[in-house]
C-alpha cells in the first residue's frame, strides 16, 4: 500500500502574506493550492512552479510571462491574476479563488 508524502508547502507561508493551506491541482509544470491572503483576509488560488522546474531560467521565464499576460485580460470567464513572485526557491503566481 502507497503511504501519500506529505506535501511540503501546505501549512507555510509565501512571501510573508500567503498562507498555503491545500492543494487543488497538479499539472506538469506547477501545482495549485487554495491559499488566504493574510493582508486582504480573502481566500486565494496560489500556482507554484514545481521546484525542480524553477531551476531552469527558461521555465520561470515563461511562469512569469504566463502571469503578466492573463493580468492584462479582463473577462468574466477568466481568472484573475492579483500577484506574481518568488519566495526563496518558490516561483509563485496568486489568483482568485473560484
Amino acid at each position: 500500500m502507497n503511504t501519500p508524502v506529505p506535501d511540503p508547502v501546505i501549512g507555510t507561508t509565501i512571501d510573508r502574506r500567503y498562507l498555503i493551506e491545500d492543494r487543488i491541482a497538479r499539472g506538469g509544470m506547477a501545482s495549485v493550492y487554495r491559499g488566504l491572503d493574510y493582508r486582504l483576509e480573502r481566500p486565494v488560488a496560489v500556482k507554484i512552479m514545481h521546484p525542480h522546474l524553477a531551476e531552469d531560467a527558461q521555465f520561470t521565464s515563461r511562469f512569469i510571462q504566463e502571469a503578466r499576460q492573463a493580468a492584462q485580460l479582463s473577462h468574466p470567464n477568466i481568472v484573475n491574476v492579483f500577484d506574481q513572485g518568488q519566495d526563496g526557491p518558490l516561483t509563485f503566481i496568486v489568483m482568485e479563488y473560484l
